[in-house]
């Protein structure tokens, strides 16, 4: 595998959330998520912990993770190329 490689999954809402509804800039396994459930909110939000799991067991296999909102212009480009921070970082650790 790539050093460089990098995993981005995308949402129609600006990062994760912790419990209290404030952005996690870097996630690890241990912290507390705010609607992690299925509730309504511009439909289901119900796939954030599938997107999380997917996204632990990629950042434990050395991949660089991302969630991040999708219609951020050129996204792609700042975080790989420029190194900026946009969205969630997920970090691997034990599972």
């Amino acid at each position: 595998m790539c050093k460089d490689t990098i995993l981005l999954f995308l949402r129609d809402v600006d990062s994760v959330l912790d419990e209290k509804m404030r952005i996690i800039k870097t996630y690890t396994q241990d912290k507390k998520l705010a609607q992690i459930k299925k509730t309504k909110h511009k439909g289901e939000v119900g796939g954030m912990k599938a997107k999380l799991d997917a996204a632990l067991r990629a950042a434990n296999n050395g991949m660089t993770t991302w969630i991040s909102y999708g219609r951020t212009q050129n996204l792609l480009t700042r975080i790989s190329l420029q190194n900026e921070h946009i969205g969630t970082k997920v970090l691997g650790g034990a599972l």
